[in-house]
């Protein structure tokens, strides 16, 4: 009767040690949004955590041999995809099929116990074509019809919603193409293409619509639209224009007014806006001029 009090004792004494020893890993999947952008430089790290068991672990990072071209020889391992294949939460560097690639973590504790999990690694990536932008003149009250499209596109996954900004005189601003645009003063049109799995890419100044009063021969000049730099921007903007300016004013692609300036300056500092597309309108000559920026 004694010896098995004792065993229920200790096995009750051994209940929570046993519970703290079991090794768990969890390692969640991931999609990856590239930017187009070359002076992007987000780092895109796998999202994994260890409990239990007993310190310290080791960690192994590996994944069956991929092909990433179909037809071809070459093959790459998990030591190609991420930066290191022996720390928890390395950086992706690379997705050889963007459409789903899967790298596994075997994680070993200091008394050999060992436990594994999987990620699913997708990508969006988006292709530019060089067929230049669109610009044309119009007379005011006149519209144009816009057949054009734009230049960047998602290669992975489909397209799921496609919006111009500003939306100021488009019958449509949510297709890519095949409908009236109407401003009624000189205009830069912007779009954000996003993909199925919530990825955007965004094009600025795809079309450029130059309005003229009535009677005035529409020749497309260089220098009557305004300009700003650098785009994208993370600091100050410079509106890029020979005229006077009287007023600015910015606004989210939505029409809600952020900032608005009399001083007459074509410097303006944005830096307090978060990251994102603008509106921009500039009043010269007693005429409203728009185009779009980006914020980084």
């Amino acid at each position: 009767m004694k010896a098995t009090t004792s065993t229920i004792f200790m096995s009750l004494l051994l209940l929570p040690l046993l519970s703290i020893a079991q090794l768990q890993v969890d390692v969640e999947d991931q999609h990856i949004c590239r930017s187009l952008s070359n002076q992007d430089t987000t780092k895109f790290l796998v999202q994994a955590s260890v409990s239990g068991g007993f310190p310290p672990y080791t960690y192994t990072w590996y994944s069956d041999s991929i092909q990433p071209f179909s037809g071809s020889n070459i093959t790459v391992h998990a030591s190609s995809i991420l930066s290191d294949t022996t720390i928890l939460n390395p950086e992706i560097t690379y997705v050889p099929k963007p459409r789903g690639t899967v790298v596994y973590l075997l994680v070993m504790d200091s008394l050999g116990n060992t436990a594994l999990d999987s990620s699913l690694l997708t990508q969006s990536d988006f292709g530019i074509t060089l067929g230049g932008n669109f610009s044309a003149g119009i007379e005011k009250g006149d519209s144009i019809w816009y057949t054009r499209g734009g230049n960047i596109s998602p290669i992975t996954f489909p397209v799921a919603s496609w919006s111009w900004f500003p939306t100021h005189g488009l019958s449509d601003s949510t297709l890519p193409s095949q409908f009236w645009m109407k401003p009624d003063s000189s205009i830069n049109y912007s779009y954000i293409i996003t993909d199925s799995m919530g990825c955007s890419q965004t094009e600025m100044n795809m079309a450029t619509i130059y309005v003229y009063p009535v009677g005035v021969e529409t020749i497309i000049p260089s220098k009557t639209i305004i300009q700003v730099f650098p785009n994208p921007t993370q600091g100050e903007i410079t509106i890029q224009t020979e005229n006077a300016i009287e007023a600015v004013k910015i606004t989210s692609i939505n029409g809600q007014l952020l900032l608005q300036n009399k001083s007459g300056s074509k410097t303006i500092n944005v830096s307090e806006l978060t990251a994102g597309s603008y509106v921009l309108q500039a009043l010269q000559n007693e005429l409203w001029q728009t185009t779009t920026f980006m914020k980084e």
